[in-house]
């Protein structure tokens, strides 16, 4: 039973989410998944091409990522041997002169930046937008397994996690900040919202690993909303790159990840070093802070804010609206055909 938590919305909100990590999935490996509601299977052909399917064989509905296997770019059915080539036609029945022309229901995804990402709409719709560009990635960046986790079966909304960028007051009160982080500006792109702020790293604290000298530093923050799903932190301070998404497995439940993606010249021996590793794991910690309250939150709309919460609140909840398609575009809480109130 889904849980809406006093939510104004239902439906799964549209765009790009991440299901894996590229490494995840090597050639002729097979995947299952359980994503949106839905079973689905991934495999990376012998071409190195990902593929993405609805994962019940349309002939007697085995679970082609339960035992199922890559031959060249297509997948082979565990139960009866039919194939499906990288665009979900069946290819072959291995029994029978010629293919069906059932075929598996299959679905965008893309790498980038090291994650896996697919799209999801409620409706079908193909891809609206283009996912997250981070192109450091192919330039100057890089990730590594010791810089990413997963939280796995979380009770939470993508849209309680992509909130935080325009929340600037929880730094103090979940994550210690010493003073509030000042936003310098905010506003939407279509489907990116943005946030700029000014953090002060190292106040009221002897030393931290970004002020070794234990001077402490003012540094911008940009924060980038991808959709609801994809989340992109850029910090000024140490030039890293931090990427959370959320994906959801149902209308109550969600897998969150975390992925830092470091310059290339502080890698040693391809490795990141011993402090890159203990900041991301106390920032894992941190975000169990933001988990533990996500997890148990009952949503409030509309809220009593303070007037300088509230013109970027309200402007950060009414771009969300695009994403959701019971929503009165523009107006986060209404729903499309609803007459506005007097």
């Amino acid at each position: 039973m889904v849980d809406h938590r006093n939510f104004p919305y239902e439906s799964i909100p549209t765009g790009w989410y991440q299901i894996a990590w590229s490494d995840e999935v090597a050639p002729g490996q097979v995947v299952p998944l359980r994503y949106f509601e839905q079973d689905l299977v991934l495999y990376r052909g012998a071409s190195g091409a990902l593929h993405l399917f609805d994962a019940h064989c349309p002939h007697m509905g085995a679970h082609l990522g339960h035992g199922g296997c890559v031959d060249g770019d297509t997948i082979q059915c565990p139960f009866h041997g039919w194939r499906f080539d990288g665009d979900g036609r069946n290819c072959e029945i291995p029994y029978a002169e010629r293919p069906n022309k059932t075929r598996l229901p299959a679905w965008p995804v893309v790498e980038v930046a090291s994650l896996v990402l697919t799209w999801y709409s409620a409706a079908g719709d193909p891809p609206a937008w283009v996912p997250l560009a981070v192109p450091e990635a192919a330039a100057s960046h890089a990730g590594h397994p010791l810089l990413r986790t997963t939280w796995t079966g979380v009770r939470l909304k993508p849209q309680f996690i992509a909130e935080n960028i325009v929340d600037a007051a929880h730094q103090k009160f979940v994550h210690g900040a010493h003073e509030i982080p000042e936003v310098e500006r905010y506003g939407a792109d279509g489907p990116a919202f943005r946030v700029t702020s000014t953090i002060v790293f190292g106040e009221g604290k002897e030393k931290t690993w970004l002020t070794p000298d234990g001077r402490p530093k003012a540094a911008s923050l940009l924060v980038e909303a991808h959709g609801l799903g994809c989340l992109v932190a850029r910090f000024e301070i140490d030039a890293s790159i931090h990427i959370q998404t959320t994906t959801p497995v149902d209308g109550e439940f969600a897998d969150s990840r975390a992925t830092v993606l470091t310059p290339v010249d502080e890698l040693i021996d391809g490795q990141p070093a011993e402090g890159t590793v203990h900041r991301f794991k106390h920032e894992a910690k941190q975000y169990e802070r933001d988990l533990r309250i996500w997890e148990h939150l009952r949503y409030v709309f509309p809220n009593p804010l303070p007037m300088l919460e509230l013109d970027r609140f309200r402007a950060f909840r009414n771009w969300t609206t695009q994403f959701y398609p019971e929503a009165e575009p523009g107006r986060f809480g209404a729903r499309r055909g609803e007459e506005p109130a007097p």
